[in-house]
């Protein structure tokens, strides 16, 4: 079976194959290190920090939508007082 490209990147978040490489490793133990779904561990493992990287995308901009309207409300209090 060829094997197939897996480009590497190096930003700061971003999906590595190391990372990948981690979450498949724990796959195949977490199966009983079964022989022959290497493939199937790698593409499952993709799909997952694909996931994680979504979910933290979102909190990340659910942080900064929050600071920005907790950060709106003052000045809308103040706004509201000076009229």
């Amino acid at each position: 079976m060829a094997a197939k490209a897996k480009p590497q990147t190096k930003s700061a978040g971003s999906i590595t194959d190391e990372l990948i490489r981690e979450i498949a490793h724990r796959l195949w133990v977490e199966e009983g290190q079964p022989e022959g779904r290497a493939d199937d561990h790698w593409f499952k493992a993709q799909e997952i920090a694909h996931a994680k990287k979504v979910i933290a995308a979102k909190k990340a901009a659910a942080k900064i939508a929050g600071a920005k309207v907790e950060g709106a409300k003052p000045a809308a209090r103040k706004a509201k007082k000076a009229a």
